[in-house]
């Protein structure tokens, strides 16, 4: 069809109009363009037209990464590219992660954040570790970031510090990297410790609640809710359970054995939250998208996810409860980082 109208268009239009050599034609054509480009230019301005997308599809569309309330030494700096406020106070609860705290921070936000001053802070391909063995093969400056995150934590002395990202393909050799100078045999290993550090050295102030990796999927939503699909096209909404947590085993036993070490690290399970008994589905029962894309929660799968894990519940209760005189940092194990 376009190579016909193509045809078309330049046998009727185009070709006639070169052979003209008057002059209104020239002002005409350049009116013509004009008022094309000016509408253009509109369109761009008011990103398009919004109500021309079904409700699905305008769930795509990303939340703006920052706003006005980021804290003053993030603000400026390429490094962390989310970062976020609901107010002006210093934060009571501050979110840290990689691309995936966002929505998270979003769903808490939108519940919490006019009765409590929350802050994100994260930077996509950085999952919450501390320390510079282990990292994904592309991925270049995470040790600066989570250093920088831990000195903010330290500094604003925040009631609760909420851990989101994962890094599950941080084990894995084909997607990360384990240093030739580390001291450790495995990434296994090193990723333990990385995480040991970083949730020893947030719990000095603050309470730690660690968010257990999301389900992701191997396709977009973009690609099921295509009217027509191309032959060969392996497009579904959900993924099996139980295969999904086969493969996250490995993250889980460390997990637990972390949870074990510090017996005040709160876990929260966001597959509990996001899947049934059998399978984890990027859609809601009432039709919403729960997912941007493959890993992203959209804004409606955040605030599902912050009740129905019970995350809200949860930082309610710790903002909201009073102090003891002693520091908090008695409730949290010392034992030695390096085991």
């Amino acid at each position: 069809m376009s190579f016909v109208l193509a045809w078309l268009t330049f046998v009727l239009v185009e070709r006639p109009i070169r052979v003209q050599r008057r002059g209104r034609v020239s002002v005409a054509l350049a009116v013509g363009l004009s008022i094309l480009g000016a509408a253009g230019l509109g369109t761009y301005a008011l990103r398009g037209f919004p109500d021309r997308f079904d409700i699905d599809v305008r769930a795509l569309t990303p939340e703006p990464r920052r706003n006005h309330l980021c804290p003053d030494e993030f603000r400026l700096h390429r490094l962390f590219n989310y970062c976020k406020g609901t107010q002006s106070a210093p934060p009571a609860a501050i979110v840290l992660g990689d691309s995936r705290a966002q929505s998270v921070y979003d769903g808490v936000a939108d519940t919490l954040g006019a009765r409590h001053s929350l802050t994100l802070l994260a930077r996509g391909g950085c999952p919450p570790i501390l320390g510079g063995d282990l990292h994904y093969l592309n991925q270049q400056g995470c040790k600066e970031v989570w250093d920088s995150f831990v000195k903010y934590v330290e500094e604003a002395k925040p009631r609760l510090v909420v851990l989101v990202g994962g890094g599950i393909h941080l084990l894995d050799p084909a997607d990360a990297r384990l240093e030739k100078t580390s001291d450790f045999a495995t990434q296994e290993d090193a990723f333990k410790y990385g995480l040991r550090e970083l949730i020893m050295a947030v719990g000095r102030t603050s309470r730690v609640v660690y968010i257990r990796p999301l389900p992701y999927f191997e396709t977009a939503p973009s690609c099921f809710l295509r009217p027509i699909s191309l032959p060969g096209n392996q497009c579904s909404p959900t993924i099996q359970r139980s295969a999904l947590e086969a493969e996250m085993a490995s993250f889980d036993r460390i997990l637990y054995e972390l949870q074990d070490e510090i017996p005040r690290l709160q876990l929260v399970d966001g597959i509990a939250a996001l899947c049934d008994a059998m399978s984890c589905s990027q859609t809601l029962p009432s039709g919403e998208l729960m997912y941007a894309d493959h890993i992203h929660l959209s804004s409606a799968g955040g605030r599902h996810f912050a009740r129905s894990s019970g995350l809200i519940d949860l930082i309610e209760e710790e903002l909201g409860r009073t102090l003891p005189a002693a520091d908090i940092t008695t409730e949290v194990s010392t034992q030695d980082p390096k085991g």
